[in-house]
């Protein structure tokens, strides 16, 4: 009997729960951060000149080869003939 007052099978038992626990946890977090697209980089911030941006909007992905680097921050319109849009893109 171990100090507690539990058998070998329960210390066991126990023991591949929390371990069951920890790898789960894991699991999930990083499912989390994969679906989420949370990133813990930096970012830049750029501004770029469109004579057409029709269709995009604030809060707009940015992605390359179909992977979120970044987003919209801002569109305004230039000189009535040009769109500037200001974006983040990650480290």
């Amino acid at each position: 009997m171990s100090r507690a007052g539990l058998d070998k099978k329960t210390v066991v038992d126990l023991t591949k729960l929390l371990i069951f626990i920890v790898i789960t946890t894991l699991a999930t977090g990083l499912l989390v951060v994969t679906i989420g697209n949370i990133s813990f980089s930096g970012k830049k911030e750029f501004k770029a000149e469109f004579v057409d941006a029709t269709g995009v909007v604030k809060g707009d992905d940015i992605r390359i080869a179909g992977v979120k680097v970044g987003s919209v921050k801002s569109i305004e319109i230039d000189d009535r003939t040009r769109a500037l849009v200001t974006f983040s893109v990650e480290d």
